[in-house]
């Protein structure tokens, strides 16, 4: 079984400058939330996310 990655949207950048072997970017602000824990099913996960981002966007 392969765990795939979700699809996520993709944060807004600029190209400050690109080669032919990188880029520079700037990104505009944006969070990550992210939780580790086995019981990712159902209400558990969703609530530990939950309450970080409610906290973190209530000080806002």
């Amino acid at each position: 079984m392969d765990i795939q990655e979700p699809d996520l949207e993709t944060p807004k950048y600029q190209i400050l400058k690109r080669t032919a072997a990188y880029e520079v970017r700037k990104y505009s602000p944006f969070v990550i939330v992210e939780t580790q824990s086995d019981k990712l099913a159902g209400n558990t996960g969703f609530n530990d996310v939950a309450g970080v981002s409610f906290c973190y966007f209530g000080r806002l």
